[in-house]
């Protein structure tokens, strides 16, 4: 027999509503036999079925910061003042649009593409802008270099900057999440900082283009390592095996309606089907036409 209909669970009848809890269909209490279930760091540590994806996530985070994009664009006025740039403010302008478009696509392309996808995408198309750079330093080409520069922030943004803490926190189990994804981005910042500190001394160092042929290196270093060791963390099949799991209910409960000759419940049944297989007419109002369509067909 189907719970109470959610109009009349609404209606004032607590007891009703408490004594239905059990059997609508929920994974509610299955999960709080674990949350009380804590694992720390040094236990995950300890423990290489679950070290293995902390240590993954923590990867991203390095190799975010080794590909060097957070740094360069806390330097984008001034990379495009010092090659000579006509209007560097404009370059720095369009850099900060290419960022906005780099996410764009991102939000647009990771649910159809995969997050693995588009970080192995980014990390190649930020190695392609690199050598680009190295080569407008070589030639001393301003209107290249800023061209180079847009696109490596448009290749960052769309993959990288915001993919990262996503695969990071998909890869790291339920229990370990919070204290994991603190931890990682205690890694990443503190390595940023240290960054931000000496690029421009690589830069000078390492000359100018030799020091974006070495952040292309880098970027390819961040390539093999995703193409490695990060495996696709899209939950496409919890999509899928939900939207199945609510058309079974919705089938189950009609099937119990039909074998048990319930016809003196078909006002209840009928706003169940609604309220859990169609997800329409929630509301009591829906509820009250459902039950009485239901009662005029008696």
């Amino acid at each position: 027999r189907p719970p109470p209909s959610p109009s009349r669970c609404a209606s004032g009848r607590s007891e009703v509503a408490i004594q239905s809890l059990p059997s609508v269909p929920t994974r509610i209490w299955d999960h709080g036999e674990t949350v009380a279930d804590k694992v720390t760091l040094r236990a995950v540590l300890a423990d290489p079925s679950a070290r293995r994806p902390l240590l993954a996530a923590a990867g991203l985070a390095v190799g975010n910061t080794a590909i060097m994009v957070q740094p360069l664009q806390n330097y984008t006025t001034d990379i495009m003042v010092r090659a000579g740039a006509s209007d560097p403010f404009f370059c720095a302008l369009l850099a900060g649009l290419a960022r906005l478009a780099g996410v764009c696509v991102c939000v647009l392309l990771v649910d159809r593409v995969g997050r693995r996808p588009l970080l192995l995408a980014g990390a190649a198309g930020i190695a392609g802008c690199y050598l680009l750079m190295a080569l407008a330093y070589a030639r001393n080409e301003p209107s290249l270099l800023a061209a180079g520069l847009i696109a490596l922030f448009f290749c960052w943004a769309g993959s990288w900057a915001g993919l990262v803490w996503t695969v990071s926190a998909e890869l790291l189990p339920d229990s370990l999440r919070a204290s994991g994804m603190g931890a990682i981005l205690i890694v990443f910042w503190t390595l940023n900082f240290a960054a931000c500190q000496e690029v421009e001394r690589v830069m000078q160092a390492l000359t100018p283009q030799g020091a974006m042929a070495a952040f292309a290196i880098l970027s390819v270093g961040a390539f093999a390592y995703v193409a490695t060791c990060v495996a696709e963390t899209q939950p496409e099949g919890e999509a899928q095996g939900g939207a199945e799991q609510l058309r079974g209910i919705s089938l189950h409960h009609r099937r119990d309606g039909h074998s048990h000759g319930t016809d003196s419940h078909s006002g209840s049944d009928s706003e169940w089907d609604t309220h859990v297989g169609r997800g329409e007419g929630a509301g009591p109002t829906a509820a009250k036409q459902s039950g009485g369509g239901a009662a005029h067909r008696r």
